[in-house]
């Protein structure tokens, strides 16, 4: 009988290590968007219909999120898998929106029908998990 010294994780396991690495990037990436916030050249400022200061305090309050998120993951609490799944809806949203009220281009404005059917399909996991989630531990009414 032999024993690996590094036996194969459960693929649950790395379904979690996967949503660690992903709420890592996520938070990341809006550290970097915040930082960039705050770095723009003024002459380029004027031309940016984002206002900076709003994808400074967007960018902080995502990357927090995100790695309250990471926390819950790595401390493998009971319900960290539905609020990472959250946290990618939730993102996901306001991505699109964020895109639909502040571009300009028509590059931009020609891209919407498509970005709304990836937003849409990239969203039916986490969609169904929180729909599965929620069909397994159905709250209990208040009598």
């Amino acid at each position: 009988m032999t024993t690996d010294a590094h036996p194969t994780p459960a693929p649950t396991r790395k379904r979690a290590r996967l949503l660690m690495l992903l709420t890592t990037l996520l938070a990341l990436v809006q550290l970097g968007a915040a930082v960039r916030g705050l770095n723009v050249p003024d002459a380029l400022a004027d031309r940016i219909s984002l206002p900076l200061p709003l994808e400074f305090v967007a960018g902080v309050l995502w990357a927090l999120v995100s790695l309250g998120v990471l926390a819950l993951l790595w401390r493998r609490e009971r319900r960290a898998r539905l609020y990472a799944a959250w946290l990618a809806v939730g993102f996901s949203i306001y991505s699109l929106l964020r895109l639909l009220l502040f571009s300009q281009a028509d590059y931009d404005r020609g891209r919407y029908p498509f970005l709304l059917v990836v937003i849409a399909l990239l969203l039916i996991l986490p969609v169904a998990y929180i729909v599965r989630f929620r069909r397994m531990n159905p709250t209990r009414e208040l009598e």
